[in-house]
């Protein structure tokens, strides 16, 4: 079910928060957030959050990407699952810059390759 936001990137931030907080109050020290695209969201909520990643939580967390080859990579590229590696590369890109410092990801060796290309370029 795909749910309603007002505001993708504020909703996602007043929730990690309340979880973050949570965590830190049981003394759970190292906390990597994850904006679970996909989970509940529609392609223009997944895309404000890849673009917006950075912002969540004020950037005070470590940020985990998990884009590999998602439904909305098929959205964006009208392609199949086996089909969404330039997509999902992109997508990461796209990510790292905005401020995601982990990427769940199923192409290691190609994800690795574009990351070394990235950190040459950027």
């Amino acid at each position: 079910n795909i749910i309603n936001y007002k505001d993708i990137v504020e909703d996602v931030y007043k929730s990690l928060y309340l979880k973050i907080k949570l965590a830190e109050d049981c003394g759970i020290k190292n906390i990597i957030i994850d904006p679970g695209i996909g989970f509940g969201k529609n392609l223009e909520s997944n895309v404000a959050l890849i673009k917006n990643c950075g912002k969540l939580c004020s950037g005070q967390y470590k940020i985990m990407m998990a884009l590999s080859r998602k439904t909305c990579i098929g959205e964006m590229t009208n392609q199949e699952v086996d089909k969404r590696l330039s997509g999902t590369l992109a997508a990461n890109l796209v990510s790292v810059i905005n401020g995601a410092s982990i990427l769940r990801v199923h192409d290691v060796a190609e994800t690795i390759d574009t990351m070394k290309v990235l950190s040459y370029v950027v």
